[in-house]
Order: C-alpha cells, then structure tokens, then sequence
C-alpha cells in the first residue's frame, strides 16, 4: 500500500508535480499507479480515496474514492464514487468496487481466459 505522496512517488513512480498539481485523490494520480504498476502481462488496479474520519475537502469530500484498473494490452479504467459509511464501510467498498471493476474487464477482453 502506498499511503503517503512519498511513497506514491519512490515505489510506483507518480511524479511528484502530478500530485502536486492533482493531489493523490484524483483520476491522474490512479491513472498513473496503474500505469506504471502495469507492463505486458500484468493487470493492476489502484484506489486512492479519502476514507475518513477526516480528511475531507469541499472538492474531494470523505468517502471520495478514485479506482483505476487495466489489464496487459488494454486501455487504463477509471471511476470516481462517493460512499458513505464509516472509515471501514468506505474502505470495504472501494475494494468490492476495484476488484468487480478489475473482474468485468477480464471478462470482456478479446479471447476471454
């Protein structure tokens, strides 16, 4: 897992302007997780999100998730959702989400499985 901006950056390779100008709770930042978490025969998924208690803003309130997912050879997916609920409730639904996203596009790439 890679909370922080830092490690965003030195373990997945986010370039620290793009969070500074984006934040880590937004559709560039995942995309760019993904990206570069990705290669050839690789899928990935990234979720960057404000779970809560705290930690809310006007534009990215708590509950504010990004997920982004692609799979080897395919286009980079994004989603933005709000979920209620509490700090757990959030986080488990951001993970339900990624990972039905993740399994939609493997089941509708050319050639299946």
């Amino acid at each position: 897992m890679t909370y922080s901006n830092e490690a965003k950056h030195a373990q997945l390779k986010v370039p620290k302007r793009l969070l500074a100008k984006f934040g880590a709770v937004s559709r560039e930042a995942v995309e760019a997780m993904v990206k570069n978490g990705s290669d050839n025969t690789h899928a990935c998924i990234a979720v960057s999100g404000i779970a809560g208690p705290a930690g809310g803003s006007e534009d990215n309130p708590v509950g504010t998730v990004w997920i982004a997912a692609v799979i080897p050879d395919g286009d980079i997916h994004t989603q933005r959702h709000r979920f209620a609920g509490s700090r757990s409730e959030v986080r488990q639904r951001a993970v339900n989400q990624a990972f039905g996203m993740l399994i939609g596009l493997l089941e509708h790439q050319d050639g299946g499985w």
